[in-house]
C-alpha cells in the first residue's frame, strides 16, 4: 500500500523475497530488483500503513504462542532465560506481544530500533547484522554459544549464525521461499 501510493507496483511474491529486513534495506533491495528509485518517504508511509493494520489486531501463530508459554512456565526448573530480539521499535513489539498474551513471559525484550544506539555501523545495525543477538546475550548474561534462536526470516537466521548461536529456522507463510541455507 505504501508503494502503491507512490505509483510503484509490488506483488506479494516480490515482497516475500525481502521480508525480514529493515525498511531501509528493503528499499535498497527493491530498487535493485525493480531498477528504479524509491523515495525514503516510502518508509514513513509503510509505518503508517503498518500502524493501521496493527490496530486491527495481530494474528498469532497459535503453536508458537503455546510453545513460548510452555517454555516460560518451565524456564526456572530448566534454567532457561527467554529473550525476544526484534528489529521493530519497542512500542511495536510490546503492542503486538500484549495482543497475543506474551507481554509478561520474557526475561528480556530488545529492540534493534531502540536498544542498539551505542552501535556505530554505517551499513546499519539491524538483522542480518548480529548486533541485536550479541546484545541480548550480553544482557541475559548467557554466552552466545549457549543461546538457541528461533527465527522466521533469512536475515534473522544469518544474524543469529553470525552471532555464534544455535539457530532453528521456522519460516512463516511470508518467508517460506527465502534461502535458509
Amino acid at each position: 500500500k505504501a508503494l502503491a501510493s507512490l505509483n510503484i507496483e509490488l506483488t506479494i511474491e516480490e515482497y516475500k523475497t525481502v521480508a525480514g529486513h529493515s525498511s531501509k534495506k528493503i528499499i535498497e533491495l527493491l530498487q535493485d530488483m525493480k531498477n528504479l528509485a524509491i523515495p525514503e518517504d516510502a518508509i514513513c508511509l509503510r509505518r503508517e500503513e503498518y500502524r493501521k493494520l496493527q490496530q486491527q489486531g495481530v494474528a498469532p501463530i497459535k503453536e508458537m504462542v503455546e510453545f513460548v508459554h510452555y517454555l516460560s512456565q518451565n524456564k526456572d526448573d530448566w534454567g532457561l532465560k527467554l529473550g525476544l530480539a526484534s528489529s521493530a521499535s519497542i512500542n511495536e513489539i510490546l503492542f503486538n506481544l500484549k495482543q497475543i498474551g506474551l507481554d509478561r513471559v520474557f526475561d528480556l525484550i530488545i529492540s534493534g530500533t531502540d536498544d542498539l544506539n551505542d552501535n556505530k555501523d554505517s551499513e546499519g545495525k539491524n538483522k542480518p547484522k548480529p548486533y541485536i543477538y550479541l546484545e541480548a546475550s550480553k544482557r541475559l548474561n548467557v554466552p552466545p554459544e549457549s543461546c538457541l534462536v528461533f527465527e522466521d526470516t533469512e536475515a534473522g537466521v544469518e544474524a543469529a549464525l553470525k552471532a555464534g548461536m544455535v539457530t532453528i529456522a521456522g519460516p512463516n507463510w511470508m518467508t517460506k521461499k527465502q534461502n535458509f541455507c
